[in-house]
């Protein structure tokens, strides 16, 4: 993401890949040592300590303390950016687009406030409720955000560029209700509702309206084009 020019894509996807590996792996292989490691097994919310808890037991205090205040600055650092995607997102987006254009300064700044203590007590409720497991949250979200609704679009618009708006609008509209209705039915013979489901119907309704509806202007065909060949040359 810090990259200067297109020619680094190249060299930053091997270093983001090479990332991602290794923290999932890390992920994964703290699961499977905590349940060999404790001797009882954690039920219901408390799985989601399993780290916390091996690292009071394996290091001095003094060490666990520094990976405890590791844990909290990452919660606070991902909370803070949240808190503020979504007053940034009600103030700019939602609240200029079909409340009031012309809004002040003043009351954008009201706006962003309200919205952060609406949202932040909505996360203390649902942190209250003994039942509510945040990677359930998260993988919820993760379907009807990432994998179902901009995942499948972002591909179809870099690879395909017969790609259209009308097409964009269903793969998102479609991928999204599919999660949602996926989930309601308690997630049918057990799948995951990111994939199949959701990803393979969202890129069908891309590559269908996109096929019935006319295509991109010149403007965006030769950005594509454009593109195209700076990852070319970076390849070479």
């Amino acid at each position: 993401m810090a990259i200067e020019k297109a020619e680094q894509v190249s060299e930053a996807r091997k270093v983001a890949m090479v990332w991602v590996i290794i923290s999932l792996c890390a992920a994964v292989a703290i699961g499977i040592i905590g349940r060999v490691f404790l001797s009882q097994p954690l039920v219901g919310a408390d799985s989601e300590t399993v780290f916390m808890l091996m690292t009071g037991e394996v290091l001095f205090p003094f060490l666990a303390g520094i990976v405890f205040c590791g844990i909290l600055a990452a919660i606070m650092s991902t909370a803070s950016s949240q808190l503020l995607v979504s007053a940034s997102a009600v103030s700019q987006d939602l609240y200029t687009s079909f409340f009031k254009k012309e809004a002040s300064d003043r009351e954008l700044i009201w706006i962003s406030r309200i919205s952060v203590l609406v949202v932040a007590v909505l996360a203390i409720l649902l942190g209250l409720d003994p039942e509510s497991f945040v990677f359930n949250i998260v993988s919820y979200a993760w379907a009807g955000f990432g994998g179902a609704t901009f995942g499948p679009l972002l591909l179809m618009a870099l690879f395909w560029k017969r790609t259209t708006r009308q097409g964009a609008l269903a793969g998102i509209i479609v991928g999204g209700l599919t999660v949602l209705i996926w989930k309601q039915v308690g997630g049918l013979f057990g799948i995951y509702e990111i994939i199949p489901p959701g990803f393979i119907f969202s890129i069908l309704a891309i590559y269908v309206v996109s096929k019935m509806t006319p295509p991109p202007g010149d403007s965006v065909m030769k950005v594509f084009d454009e593109t195209e060949r700076r990852m070319e040359e970076s390849r070479n």
